[in-house]
């Protein structure tokens, strides 16, 4: 059983993979990733002309390959790449792209915070 730090170690080495080899989640223009709490946070930019960024996203992550937050993106033969791409990757690609039907309040400044799942 990998201890939950290691795990969530694992987690963002496989998202920080997934970026690099995914042209989708590339033009996301990310800033950065990191573990803050027991989640990932993500800073990014956005696609190339979208001025309302600079965008981020926190997503809690699981205590172990067991727990409910694992459970929800992996199933019984689903690893660390699994988790990473549906619990983090393509709900960050989602409320990214639904972000457009939203307007950006205008007396926000600073990282604007799509969504903080938790």
């Amino acid at each position: 059983m990998t201890s939950s730090v290691g795990l969530h170690t694992l987690i963002l080495a496989e998202v920080r993979a997934i970026f690099a080899d995914s042209d989708l989640a590339q033009a996301l223009r990310p800033r950065g990733m990191s573990i803050v709490d027991g989640c990932i946070e993500i800073l990014y930019d956005g696609f190339p002309n979208d001025l309302r960024g600079p965008f981020g996203a926190r997503f809690e992550l699981p205590k172990d390959e067991g727990d409910e937050i694992w459970n929800r993106y992996s199933n019984e033969y689903g690893g660390i790449h699994d988790w990473a791409a549906y619990g983090v990757v393509f709900r960050l690609v989602e409320i990214y792209e639904t972000s457009f039907e939203r307007i950006r309040p205008q007396a926000m400044e600073g990282t604007w915070w799509l969504e903080e799942i938790v």
